[in-house]
C-alpha cells in the first residue's frame, strides 16, 4: 500500500521512489521474518516429545 501510494503520482519524485524502495525492503524483510518463524515452529513440532503418560504411549 505504501509503495502504491508513493508511486501514485504520474511523475514520482526521487523521494517518492525512495519511499517505494523502502516499502519494498520492509515487505521483503517481513516475509523473511515470517518464514523464519514458521520454520522455527515446524522445527519445534518435529522435536517435541510425545505428550501423555508413559504407559499411554506403550499401550
Amino acid at each position: 500500500m505504501i509503495k502504491r501510494a508513493a508511486l501514485a503520482p504520474v511523475n514520482p519524485s526521487s523521494q517518492d521512489r525512495s519511499v517505494a524502495s523502502s516499502a519494498t525492503i520492509m515487505k521483503n524483510q517481513a516475509q523473511l521474518d515470517l518464514l523464519k518463524i514458521q520454520q522455527e515452529n515446524a522445527d519445534l513440532e518435529n522435536t517435541q516429545e510425545p505428550s501423555g503418560h508413559f504407559f499411554d504411549q506403550i499401550a
